[in-house]
């Protein structure tokens, strides 16, 4: 299908404006961010300034409802300038965008209470919800909670023991999964993040001891309330998750593309024959990274705004273009992985320092495609799909 121009695509957006005038802000933090191992204050502030953390909140609950597409932008242009932080924003927003798997007011009166506040979350099923009259009685601790240091609220995986009004799905059956919505003013934060990537997201544990949430409170995940309307409540799920993930890694594939060859042309600039007396195989590694960079970046926001028009024009069927995101993200995490080690290698020694931008691009490329989204876990799980969508429907039912 040609694509045509979009609104998501205006770099005169006011959120896109605000998030590019943060750079000299961003850049001034790096080295308080790693040594604390979470953002800078001021910088958390400026994120919730520019309208990052509301940019997936409902226009009527006091958010700008963004285009998807847009916000993932936004996001790759943050990792240009610093992974933490990109992390962190989407973290924050898409976290607060699963209110919509909330009842009609309850997520008016938690996760959107503040716009700006920003959410943190976790998937792992590491909590224990006891039913208790009105709702649940939580415990469990959840590590790898990204931004939780900055957070309001925080929505927790967690398994529903037996007792619970939940329907019982039998003998044998897997457990029951909700998300349980909680304030972080009730959770204890275990200092646990001491990681060489993303080192500034404040990625700790999150324990909850004995915390009551009422029943409204707690919801299915990637099962938006049927009450809700829009666009993201008919995004597939599983390609909503990797593809927010993903833009991060493209925009650190392009930080080491773009700083390297900065770094080389100020080189070249002081050489008798310019560029001609730069080593030809770095400049053959360097066309190459670069290339791998610039269309992995083409394939991502291509496959994720042609999914992005299939939702907004209603289109029913939506598995084929969900299956090719998944598997464009977790292929723009790998690659950006490799362009950002490349990209470091042929930085030389200046590049050995820890604040150095090609130092930081690779560490924290690296630890986005340790995600477990990006897991081969996930990959197998991809071929399977690729192989049952080509059968016929019965085998694979079957399969």
């Amino acid at each position: 299908m040609t694509i045509a121009r979009r609104a998501f695509d205006d770099s005169d957006h006011p959120t896109v404006r605000a998030v590019d005038a943060l750079d000299d802000l961003v850049l001034r933090n790096v080295p308080g961010g790693i040594m604390a191992r979470r953002l800078a204050p001021e910088v958390h502030a400026a994120l919730s300034r520019a309208g990052v953390y509301r940019m997936l909140i409902p226009r009527e609950a006091g958010g700008d409802d963004l285009p998807y597409p847009l916000a993932l932008r936004v996001v790759e242009r943050l990792a240009r300038a610093d992974g933490s932080v990109a992390w962190c924003a989407i973290i924050g927003a898409a976290s607060s965008s699963f209110g919509i798997g909330l009842p009609p007011g309850v997520a008016e009166a938690t996760l959107w209470r503040d716009p700006n506040a920003g959410t943190a979350s976790m998937f792992a099923p590491n909590g224990r919800a006891t039913p208790v009259d009105g709702g649940f009685r939580i415990n469990g601790r959840w590590p790898f909670s990204s931004g939780c240091t900055d957070a309001a609220w925080f929505v927790a995986k967690c398994v529903i023991e037996p007792g619970s009004a939940e329907p019982d799905a039998g003998v044998g059956s897997p457990p029951t999964h909700r998300m349980a919505t909680m304030p972080m003013r009730e959770l204890d934060i275990h200092e646990t993040w001491c990681a060489t990537g993303l080192r500034a997201t404040g990625s700790h544990d999150v324990e909850a001891s004995d915390v009551f949430v009422p029943a409204e409170r707690m919801f299915e995940l990637g099962r938006p309330d049927p009450r809700r309307k829009g666009p993201l409540t008919r995004f597939p799920f599983m390609a909503l998750l990797a593809s927010s993930l993903a833009a991060v890694s493209v925009g650190l594939a392009a930080s080491a593309t773009d700083t390297l060859t900065t770094a080389l042309a100020r080189r070249a600039e002081r050489l008798d024959r310019g560029v001609d007396d730069l080593l030809g195989s770095a400049m053959l590694e360097l066309a190459q990274i670069e290339a791998a960079a610039r269309s992995t970046r083409t394939a991502y926001f291509t496959s994720l705004d042609t999914l992005w028009d299939a939702v907004v024009a209603g289109e029913d069927d939506l598995a084929a273009g969900s299956l090719e995101l998944q598997l464009v993200s977790r292929h723009a995490a790998t690659q950006a992985a490799d362009v950002a080690t490349r990209a470091h290698r042929l930085g030389g020694a200046a590049a050995l320092h820890e604040e150095h931008p090609l130092q930081r691009a690779a560490r924290d490329a690296q630890a986005v495609v340790q995600h477990g989204l990006f897991g081969l876990g996930q990959h197998e799980a991809l071929g399977r799909a690729l192989v049952s969508s080509r059968m016929a429907p019965r085998a694979a039912t079957q399969a």
